[in-house]
C-alpha cells in the first residue's frame, strides 16, 4: 500500500533578457513557477514509494500564491492511499477545488485551477 505522507511546494522565479517575455500590454520580464512535490511511503519494502511533481507557471510573484494554495488544497490527500485517489480522481478534484474556503478563487479558473 502506497500512501501520501506530505506535500511540499517550492516557488521559483527568473528574469529574462530585456524585451523577452513581454507583449503590447505588459513589459515585465520576470517569470515564475510553483513546483508541488508529493511524497509517499510504502508499507511493502519491495515496492518503491514514488514521488510526484507538478508545475504551474506564472508571471513573477504569482508563484507564491499558487504554491501556498496547492499546499492547503492537498491537506485532504495526506494519509490517502494513492490507488484509492486515482480510482476516484475526478471526485477528489471536485471535492478539493470546491472547498468552501477556496471556492471564491476558483474552482474552474484562476488560482484554484492552477494550484
Amino acid at each position: 500500500m502506497v500512501r501520501i505522507v506530505s506535500v511540499e511546494t517550492r516557488d521559483l522565479s527568473f528574469r529574462l533578457a530585456p524585451g523577452e517575455g513581454t507583449d503590447a500590454v505588459h513589459d515585465s520580464s520576470k517569470y515564475g513557477y510553483s513546483v508541488v512535490i508529493v511524497h509517499t511511503t510504502s508499507d511493502d519494502p519491495a515496492v518503491a514509494a514514488p514521488t510526484g511533481f507538478g508545475i504551474a507557471f506564472t508571471l513573477g510573484a504569482g508563484e507564491s500564491v499558487i504554491g501556498s494554495l496547492a499546499k492547503a488544497l492537498a491537506e485532504p490527500l495526506i494519509g490517502q492511499e494513492i490507488s484509492d485517489v486515482f480510482k476516484e480522481l475526478g471526485k477528489w478534484q471536485n471535492r478539493i477545488s470546491n472547498h468552501p474556503q477556496w471556492r471564491w478563487v476558483g474552482p474552474h479558473k484562476g488560482v484554484v485551477s492552477l494550484a
